[in-house]
């Protein structure tokens, strides 16, 4: 399909790019040729996405994803890319570049809680001084989730597990954040919220007991 699309491309290129001829029966001739060179590149685009979707293997929903973003930037299925590029990283385990295309996607779904959260877990490191804007994004998941309309093809008890787990996250997120600048009350308040909602997740709770620890302590130093 890449290669396919590589010829197709560059043919339907050079139609566009030719000038409008003066005579007007060449002219007619023309304008048929660039309406079908316009209908190759949306045939592509369709192509390459519905193909990118349909994918098992992350490396080659990338390969498609790539071809589609490098050869229509700004075309029919831009919004929807990066959300793709999301879960093809997730299942790879490419922790950057997982973060890189949930940030992107936060463009087009700008309350989307599952990226919001990625975002923020990964500027909870002091070291990338994005410690304000990691708090921001948890407090984002936590006045937006709870009203946010509930998606027609999930099921409602499905639709409030979802959020509890995401509310907890961010609790999680907000917590650690505001440890980490010092801010040790709040910090011990929504660290423990987070590990009541995240109860069972033992993956998710692991950073929240390291945090509520940490955070204990300093709260009982200051007390001395």
């Amino acid at each position: 399909l890449v290669k396919a699309v590589a010829r197709t491309q560059a043919a339907a290129k050079k139609i566009l790019g030719a000038a409008k001829p003066a005579d007007a029966d060449e002219a007619e001739a023309w304008k048929r040729s660039v309406e079908f060179a316009g209908q190759i590149e949306q045939y592509n685009q369709h192509a390459l996405f519905g193909s990118a979707v349909k994918q098992t293997t992350p490396q080659a929903k990338i390969l498609l994803l790539d071809t589609l973003r490098k050869n229509y930037p700004g075309g029919v299925f831009e919004k929807a890319i990066d959300a793709q590029y999301v879960v093809a990283y997730q299942q790879i385990g490419d922790g950057v570049k997982l973060v890189q295309a949930a940030e992107a996607a936060l463009v087009h779904e700008p309350d989307n809680e599952a990226y919001l959260f990625l975002v923020a877990d990964s500027w909870v490191d002091p070291a990338k001084n994005r410690l304000a804007e990691s708090q921001a994004l948890a407090e984002k998941i936590l006045n937006t989730l709870p009203a946010k309309p509930k998606p027609a093809q999930i099921a409602d008890a499905d639709w409030e597990k979802h959020k509890s787990a995401y509310l907890g996250l961010g609790r999680s997120v907000l917590g650690r954040s505001l440890a980490n600048q010092g801010k040790n009350a709040p910090a011990h308040k929504e660290l423990l919220a987070a590990a009541a909602a995240l109860k069972g997740n033992n993956d998710a709770l692991a950073p929240v007991y390291f945090y509520l620890g940490f955070v204990s302590a300093k709260l009982e130093r200051r007390k001395d």
